[in-house]
């Protein structure tokens, strides 16, 4: 069952927290508990995998979910954007030239979640904008999305500071990236445009996520930041997904006789009942009290009303049926003839 969310990132970068604000933002619904995943995992998972269950509760439907979180290595150096470029053509095989470990890492780490890739449908990589090499550990990915076919691809810029974070009162596992540790000062502003051509290019999405608020504060859908993302989730048709609400009998009902009032929705009506037949039933009926000589007429409406009774379940059918029938025997000829008959 495709029901897993993979989240990658290379340390460094707020996954684990990314992941929290997008479980805390489904109300509170009867689900797994925080220890249970949606489905039995395969056995050959990562041994460092984090796996975090999400209950998505929306207005129309609920669907269990699971995160998969893993860090990824940094790769360093000309030597491995070649590399790279070689691993997202579908090589999986490091340059024997590299002295990098980090490029080997990453080919292992593919080539084990290739083995679960069938149940992944949604891939999500975290990185630091105003950091390239933190970008190009994505691109190998690419090639392992498109052979899994994964549904939802997501990269996400995310410009977070330590000290933000620590204020938003998130804990995540990964310390999110310092500059002076690497001796490095951040871009005022990060560049997005050579990210999102590259995200084009593989079919990913690209979605700046400038802060991360209060761990407390309600998530609204935006255009960027972590509501784009949930938006993004929540918009796919997952394979655990179950509809919430189903059209009480009356509302249909009413809907069926063209009452006004039903309040169903686009999606509870059934197409015959907005298809309004008893029309074409009444127009057979003048046909015939004016006494049409017009067979073709007549035969073009009985075959209107078959097609517009085939979508409709037996019982309503044979209510159809059993109408068409009284609307013909009312007005047929035979009758009339009879009734000249007597009156002679």
């Amino acid at each position: 069952m495709r029901d897993k969310i993979l989240v990658l990132g290379p340390p460094g970068v707020p996954k684990q927290a990314i992941v929290e604000w997008i479980v805390q933002s489904s109300p509170n619904v009867s689900g797994p508990s925080a220890e249970q995943s949606s489905t039995d995992e395969p056995s050959s998972l990562p041994e460092e995998l984090l796996v975090v269950p999400w209950w998505m509760n929306t207005k129309y439907y609920t669907a269990q979910v699971d995160f998969w979180l893993d860090t990824v290595p940094l790769p360093t150096g000309g030597a491995a954007s070649s590399a790279l470029r070689d691993t997202n053509r579908g090589d999986a095989q490091a340059d024997s030239d590299n002295n990098d470990q980090a490029i080997p890492a990453l080919v292992h780490i593919i080539t084990e979640f290739d083995q679960v890739g069938d149940v992944v449908d949604g891939f999500i990589y975290v990185f630091d904008p105003r950091r390239p090499d933190t970008f190009d550990a994505l691109k190998p990915w690419a090639a392992f999305c498109q052979r899994h076919d994964i549904s939802v691809c997501l990269a996400l810029a995310v410009t977070v500071d330590p000290l933000t974070q620590e204020s938003a009162g998130l804990n995540d596992v990964d310390s999110f990236g310092d500059f002076q540790s690497h001796g490095e000062v951040p871009p005022a502003e990060p560049d997005l445009e050579a990210y999102e051509d590259w995200c084009i290019e593989n079919g990913f999405e690209l979605v700046a996520v400038p802060e991360l608020p209060s761990i407390h504060t309600a998530v609204a859908y935006a255009d960027d930041g972590i509501g784009r993302v949930i938006e993004a989730l929540q918009s796919h048709t997952w394979a655990t997904m179950v509809k919430k609400y189903a059209p009480p009998a009356s509302t249909t009902a009413r809907a069926s006789a063209g009452d006004p009032s039903a309040s169903g929705t686009v999606g509870q009506i059934k197409p015959w009942e907005t298809r309004r037949p008893l029309n074409a039933m009444d127009a057979l009926g003048d046909l015939l009290d004016g006494g049409s000589s017009d067979m073709e007429q007549v035969l073009a409406r009985l075959k209107d009303l078959r097609t517009q009774a085939e979508g409709m379940d037996m019982e309503r059918r044979q209510e159809f049926a059993a109408k068409m029938v009284e609307v013909l025997m009312s007005r047929s000829p035979l009758d009339d003839n009879n009734s000249g008959e007597e009156s002679d």
